[in-house]
């Protein structure tokens, strides 16, 4: 076969979608979770993790300018439930990963899925990329369409975080960078969101914008009522960006819960929203505290009922 011969077999049918062309740039999104599924990025991640969250948590608790009594533990408890809502909103996140898939899970189903892939979210790479995405590819049969769901509601994540940003954060070059990124993102996600339901995408990207901004809003009003236990303050538009900052760390998934740079991230942002960077880096710890708490009671509540329902 001559050059041209081959070049004319390799070029796109005009009667072929973007969807059946084997060199989209959806199809090469599967490598991604090849490539961080690596042992050696594990470990090295969960090492520079736990220097850099260790290294900036004992500076904060160093230069913390209160003591036990300028905590407030009211303000810290209604922190921890509102882990609740935000333990039921990631189960809500799951169904609509699957619905974009075709396939309806009952919401107690999800509970459970939710609060393994949260546990597993503390443990290196790929954590609760995995356990989720290991779940839906089951129900789906294919592990692909799974991790593009996973993708989806990643990137619907990180464009709210980035516009909540843009209305926030001054500064041409952020907001240029910011802006930048939103639109690449939003586009990408648009796309594999059609490629997984051509027929119900639009609504379904809308459910999942629905629930990642509950996901935001919660963790916003957690971070708040931390701050206030810590015996500070911060206007709603610093928490907001805070919380926006933190939910892009959190995509960055050859990190655990983006362990250490959000907490460099909230330090690097605390001054521009007129926050404490003290404060900001111990809120961070104290949420992570308390989400381990509520996983480990919510275990042992679930071990619990297993054993009698098993006698």
């Amino acid at each position: 076969m001559g050059l041209s011969a081959r070049f004319a077999a390799r070029r796109r049918k005009p009667n072929e979608s973007m969807s059946e062309r084997p060199a989209s740039f959806v199809e090469h999104l599967g490598q991604i979770q090849e490539i961080l599924s690596r042992r050696w990025l594990r470990n090295v991640a969960l090492v520079a993790g736990l220097i850099l969250f260790v290294g900036l948590t004992t500076m904060a608790i160093g230069d913390f300018p209160g003591d036990r009594s300028s905590l407030d533990f009211y303000m810290l408890g209604a922190a921890g439930l509102v882990t609740c809502a935000t333990a039921l909103l990631l189960a809500a996140e799951l169904g609509e990963m699957a619905r974009l898939l075709g396939d309806y899970v009952p919401f107690r189903s999800l509970i459970g899925v939710a609060l393994v892939a949260s546990a597993a979210n503390l443990l290196p790479l790929p954590g609760s990329l995995a356990v989720r995405t290991g779940y839906l590819a089951v129900r789906s049969q294919s592990s692909k369409q799974a991790f593009l769901a996973s993708v989806v509601t990643t990137g619907m994540r990180f464009v709210i975080s980035c516009v909540l940003l843009l209305a926030i954060i001054e500064g041409w070059w952020t907001t240029s960078a910011l802006g930048a990124a939103a639109v690449t993102i939003s586009g990408v996600t648009f796309a594999i969101a059609r490629r997984l339901n051509q027929s119900q995408w639009v609504s379904a990207l809308v459910r999942i914008a629905v629930v990642e901004i509950a996901l935001l809003a919660t963790a916003a009003t957690q971070l708040w009522f931390i701050i206030r236990g810590l015996g500070s303050a911060a206007s709603a538009s610093g928490v907001i960006a805070l919380t926006a900052v933190g939910s892009l760390s959190a995509t960055i998934a050859v990190l655990p819960a983006g362990l250490g740079v959000r907490e460099a991230l909230f330090r690097l942002v605390a001054p521009i929203v007129a926050i404490g960077t003290t404060v900001s880096v111990l809120a961070s710890a104290v949420e992570r505290l308390l989400w381990t708490a509520f996983l480990a009671t919510a275990s042992l509540i679930r071990l619990l009922a297993g054993l009698g329902r098993q006698r």
